[in-house]
């Protein structure tokens, strides 16, 4: 899975702060695939939550995006916007670390995007252009350790999710 599960969970992120729908305003049928429902797992012990990569294994995930806002001043709308992206990643492992004394393991992923449709700015979503290669180097507890050319404070460095580095 990897750092392309970054990437999912940055995009579901998003996509719950988001107002999706289709159709007209206040339309609000759930266009959403459907899907299995949920089943309990039972274990014995405690797991441990962790990203995992193959080497030289490719992942691709599409994502889609849709925002709506509406700026008012004096209880009247004065700007309303909306956006709406779709787009394909692709990310490749190019090196798996061996899983060190305390369980974690680095790898490295080139990130692509093969297809946009839409006008906002991808590295708003921590994604490289079209036409970009992002490589980034990452462990199984979700830290980046450097993201392409970009400075630590950017949004390429954002952990994809907290993992417990102890079994839960």
């Amino acid at each position: 899975m990897g750092l392309i599960l970054k990437f999912a969970v940055l995009g579901l992120c998003l996509g719950l702060t988001a107002c999706a729908h289709k159709g007209a305003v206040g339309d609000h049928r759930d266009i959403r695939p459907k899907t299995q429902p949920m089943v309990a797992v039972k274990v014995a012990e405690p797991v441990r939550l962790r990203l995992k990569a193959e080497m030289g294994k490719l992942e691709k995930v599409s994502y889609t995006h849709r925002s709506s806002s509406n700026s008012y001043e004096e209880n009247q709308l004065r700007h309303h916007k909306e956006e709406s992206l779709e787009f394909v990643s692709q990310a490749e492992t190019l090196k798996v670390e061996p899983i060190d004394a305390r369980g974690i393991s680095k790898f490295t992923q080139a990130l692509s995007v093969l297809k946009k449709d839409g006008n906002a700015d991808l590295h708003d979503f921590a994604m490289p252009d079209l036409g970009e290669r992002l490589v980034v180097t990452a462990d199984s507890l979700g830290h980046i350790y450097k993201s392409g050319d970009y400075p630590p404070n950017s949004i390429f460095f954002v952990s994809p999710m907290s993992l417990p580095e102890k079994p839960v």
